[in-house]
């Protein structure tokens, strides 16, 4: 059986994020896309509802407003519930499994400062390098997109994806590393999901609390500074406001080893 969506369209309004009781963070959300045809010169649409769970519902809500254009893939899902008038009420919405911004942010009124700066940083480093540059990344096999985008947008330089090159994702090199022995990072040990900077601005609710949890400094000098300036790294939550029971993030970071690790790891052991 298959049940696949393929939509790009834009936000009919800003995502609404929500949590469930145990903390899990979702956002309902409707997305226009354009029909191919005009009515009477005007452009017809359809307005689908979507729903994202997770990380993926607080990047959403954190990223994005009104207007914005995005790609997604999904599944379709069907539902029902008891209305108030005691009517059965059918459901349909397209369950988000993985969703892209196709637009820079700022031209949607979200956030895209810390970014921007990120590349501004960089391209200064850049210009004062005489040398060919080259880039390792650790995009994996199902992050392929971001790497073509990448190639596109800075030539000039090498670029080398390991773990694209290998067919490997982040999680079955988790587990490749536990097999050989190799101690991970520490933010991984930790049980976050990736090893950005500690105290990164692109992080969500459960990040941040985790934060609190392992680097209390860090967590109340960025809420100082965000007083100082008048902004907030979590979309209208102060740090020094966060419910220390608000958002989740796994608990670990679990290995998989696939067919692709297997091989790997007899290549690496002789």
């Amino acid at each position: 059986m298959i049940n696949r969506v393929v939509l790009v369209g834009r936000l009919v309004a800003d995502p609404e994020l929500r949590y469930t009781p145990n903390g899990i963070a979702s956002c309902k959300f409707r997305v226009a896309v354009n029909r191919p045809f005009k009515n009477e010169g005007e452009q017809q649409a359809d307005f689908i509802s979507c729903v994202a769970w997770r990380k993926q519902a607080e990047n959403l809500a954190n990223y994005i407003r009104k207007g914005g254009l995005i790609g997604l893939e999904g599944r379709i899902q069907t539902g029902s519930y008891e209305g108030q008038d005691g009517k059965r009420v059918y459901t349909t919405d397209v369950v988000a499994d993985s969703i892209q911004f196709l637009e820079p942010k700022n031209s949607t009124g979200g956030s895209q400062g810390a970014s921007n700066y990120e590349r501004k940083v960089r391209q200064r480093w850049e210009q004062t390098q005489d040398d060919l540059l080259r880039y390792v990344w650790g995009y994996d096999s199902e992050e392929k997109h971001r790497a073509e985008r990448l190639l596109q947008t800075t030539p000039e330089h090498e670029h080398v994806f390991p773990l694209i090159d290998a067919m490997l994702t982040k999680d079955e090199v988790h587990g490749l590393l536990e097999r050989l022995g190799i101690k991970r990072p520490l933010m991984y040990e930790l049980g976050f999901r990736n090893n950005n900077c500690v105290g990164c601005v692109k992080g969500g609710m459960g990040y941040w609390n985790m934060i609190r949890k392992h680097f209390p400094e860090r967590f109340y000098e960025m809420a100082a500074i965000e007083r100082e300036i008048g902004a907030t790294c979590i979309k209208g939550v102060y740090l020094d406001e966060l419910d220390p029971e608000r958002g989740r993030i796994e608990d670990e970071v679990m290995g998989e080893c696939g067919i692709l690790c297997e091989i790997a790891y007899a290549n690496v052991v002789g």
